[in-house]
């Protein structure tokens, strides 16, 4: 057997992969997980989360498998809320300065 070495994550994926936009992609990561949720909770086909969140059945289909780089976080935040969701955003100091 072969040493394995682990390296702890740092929480974001896409940071840990070296993606520029690591923040952006994670967060909609989280939406569409919300969204997921929402839809097997309420029984909602993609066609009906299309028609109350004023999206495409494609754009549903395809940010519900991670493919959400061409839609936005706000329009993901409005699918949330059309859904029956609140969204809170909180802005804190970071540490960072």
């Amino acid at each position: 057997m072969s040493d394995v070495e682990i390296e702890e994550g740092s929480g974001n994926v896409y940071a840990d992969l070296g993606f520029a936009d690591a923040d952006e992609m994670n967060l909609k990561a989280i939406l569409a997980l919300s969204i997921h949720g929402l839809i097997r909770q309420k029984k909602l086909s993609h066609k009906k989360v299309a028609d109350l969140a004023g999206l495409t059945q494609l754009e549903v289909s395809l940010f519900l498998r991670g493919h959400f780089n061409d839609v936005s976080v706000a329009k993901m935040i409005t699918c949330v809320t059309d859904l029956g969701l609140d969204v809170d955003i909180v802005i804190k100091p970071s540490g960072m300065l």
